[in-house]
């Protein structure tokens, strides 16, 4: 299957390329700025995958550290602190040989930077500026994978507007620099929905495309190999039972051949403990009520006013459905609640860790884009218009800090009740029939503007002053121990080696 990314066909064709590349190149650019800052270079979710890359490449065993209980002293690599405390950059733990609390072949994707530029080690904590870099890559086309996805079903409008609610929101940005898995599986999980309307008349072939990709997914992180779900129920719709069942079962029986086979190399036993173990994660009814109350891409809360933007989409487009009964939109509810599901089972009840999240948002931007449109179309009432204006700068109070500027910016309570009388005086005169015409049109383009000011001004001041937000008073804060020019450096003196 060939991936034309992006194909013009006429001049306005190329004038939309030209729009939408520009938008994926300021969204990325929000993504590169200072990615080794944060998240802090010393999370442990990432050293988890990266530690573990490295020595399966350079000891041709996995070593890592581990907070379950299966491992028993024989398995200690090494009890203590890693890290330079100078940088505040530490990460105390134990690190176990093997390690086989997952599969391998994500932390071979984040190991194999620092074997290639020959830094980083198991007695150091390896440097962040290195091992995101394939995030940042995957983050690149997910954006990609967002508009050739939504524009493939809705159009250029509704795609321009989920890449934008994706692309800006600074919560998400965040999470995308992050090694974790989910991050990879969210481009699959694109990439298979993708696929999944463009070979729905070759599903032999829609098949075998699905064990490739959820298979990767699934050696990326056990999880991944539920997004077969979506081919799956779509070959099942279209009566094709044999080969749906098929799809979920083919992929899950070439992993655990493998996974078995990776665990039974090393360690059998401590392998049977880790998958006892592991299967004993609390979870429950709660799940969703966490996730709709925990806005984080990290084990700390980040109040991001867009988070909420992406969960009220997702819902709002159930309840629009239900009216219109589009197929498209179906597609989409389908693709958002699969990981919804696998999120409620898998997570944790009310355990913080957000990155199992991360698929669940390209379906909810796609929502979004969706009804954004729809918004724009029909004209907006009162309720939907206020809420849009609250949340679209809501996170104004990100940039508040308790130091004095220029470290951050608060808004005085007066000014900020002026401005939302003010912006909400053209929906309120709507609503009372008011000069409808034009106090609809007004209240259009503001919507428009203010969700624009949001993302663009907002929304990337925060990105920019994020680590300094929290650092520029605080003199113990981590200290990345590589930064961009000191990548480059390295780059540059391994390909003048070569």
């Amino acid at each position: 299957m060939r991936f034309n990314l992006f194909k013009p066909r006429s001049s306005l064709a190329k004038y939309k390329l030209v729009i939408i590349a520009i938008l994926i190149l300021a969204a990325f650019s929000l993504r590169v700025y200072k990615y080794m800052y944060t998240p802090w270079a010393t999370h442990g979710e990432e050293l988890l995958f990266v530690w573990s890359g490295y020595s399966l490449i350079t000891e041709k065993v996995p070593i890592s550290w581990s907070n379950l209980d299966a491992y028993q002293p024989k398995h200690v690599y090494f009890d203590g602190l890693i890290g330079d405390p100078a940088l505040h950059n530490t990460f105390g733990t134990k690190l176990f040989k093997p390690w086989l609390d997952e599969p391998p072949l994500f932390s071979l994707i984040v190991g194999l930077p620092q074997v290639v530029l020959g830094v980083g080690s198991l007695n150091d904590i390896p440097p962040a500026a290195v091992f995101r870099l394939p995030m940042l890559l995957i983050s690149f086309f997910i954006l990609i994978f967002i508009y050739k996805l939504t524009n493939y079903l809705f159009g250029f409008k509704p795609a321009f507007w989920a890449v934008f609610i994706y692309g800006f929101s600074p919560l998400i940005i965040i999470s995308n620099r992050l090694a974790v898995p989910e991050n990879l599986i969210t481009l699959l999980f694109l990439i298979l929905a993708y696929l999944t309307l463009k070979l729905k008349s070759q599903p032999k072939k829609l098949l075998i495309h699905t064990v490739i990709i959820s298979l990767i997914a699934g050696l990326s992180k056990p999880t991944g190999l539920f997004i077969s779900l979506l081919p799956a129920v779509y070959l099942w719709k279209d009566k094709k039972y044999k080969l749906s069942f098929l799809t979920l079962i083919i992929p899950q029986l070439l992993f655990w051949a493998f996974f078995l086979a990776y665990g039974y190399h090393y360690d059998w036993p401590l392998f049977v403990g880790l998958l006892k173990q592991q299967g004993l994660r609390p979870a429950g009814f709660t799940s969703l009520a966490f996730l709709l109350s925990s806005p984080a891409y990290d084990i700390a809360l980040l109040l991001d006013n867009w988070y909420y933007i992406h969960l009220l989409s997702l819902f709002a487009l159930v309840v629009y459905w239900r009216f219109t009964k589009n197929p498209k939109m179906e597609f989409v509810l389908w693709g958002g609640f699969i990981w919804l599901f696998i999120f409620v089972l898998s997570s944790g009840q009310t355990d913080l860790l957000p990155w199992y999240r991360y698929p669940l948002f390209a379906f909810t931007s796609i929502a979004f884009g969706v009804l954004f449109t729809q918004l724009l179309k029909k004209g907006f009432d009162l309720f939907s218009y206020s809420s849009l204006i609250l949340l679209s700068l809501g996170n104004l109070a990100l940039l508040d800090s308790p130091f004095p500027p220029p470290a951050g910016y608060r808004m005085a309570s007066s000014t900020f009740r002026f401005l939302l009388i003010l912006l909400l005086l053209p929906a309120i005169l709507s609503a009372f029939k008011i000069r409808t015409k034009l106090t609809q049109k007004i209240t259009t383009w503001l919507a428009i503007i203010v969700l624009l000011i949001g993302g663009l001004f907002v929304n990337s001041w925060y990105i920019y002053r994020a680590y300094g937000l929290k650092c520029d008073h605080i003199p113990t804060c981590n200290i990345p121990n590589m930064t961009g020019k000191q990548l480059l450096k390295q780059v540059l003196n391994k390909v003048h080696k070569t």
